[in-house]
């Protein structure tokens, strides 16, 4: 089954070495469909200050994600990553809601 799994970034090393197909990105629009669809997202978000911020701005439009874990992706045919594309300065640690003049950027990839 096909999952969605949130991060923070997209990196060729996240499909597989044989992979000769084509990757899709775009601006991810209506997140509440993906990440509400039935399916449990994966958080992938290793970085606690980041994912606090990612998970209090999606708990603001209702979307509950769990805490984040540091983990290797391997996307697969089917597999949705949903990019949380941070813009803005550096975090200050302990840090749960983004700065003055930060945003939060959504990519949805699909492979």
């Amino acid at each position: 089954m096909a999952r969605v799994i949130v991060g923070n970034a997209f990196s060729l090393n996240m499909l597989p070495v044989e992979f000769a197909g084509s990757v899709d990105i775009r601006p991810a629009i209506g997140l509440d469909h993906l990440l509400m669809g039935g399916r449990a997202p994966i958080n992938a978000i290793g970085h606690e200050t980041t994912d606090a911020v990612v998970r209090n701005l999606l708990a603001m439009d209702g979307i509950n994600l769990p805490v984040g874990q540091r983990m290797t992706v391997s996307l697969e045919a089917g597999d949705v990553l949903l990019v949380a594309q941070y813009t803005g300065p550096r975090l200050a640690e302990g840090t749960t809601v983004l700065p003055v003049g930060a945003r939060i950027e959504w990519k949805e990839v699909r492979v």
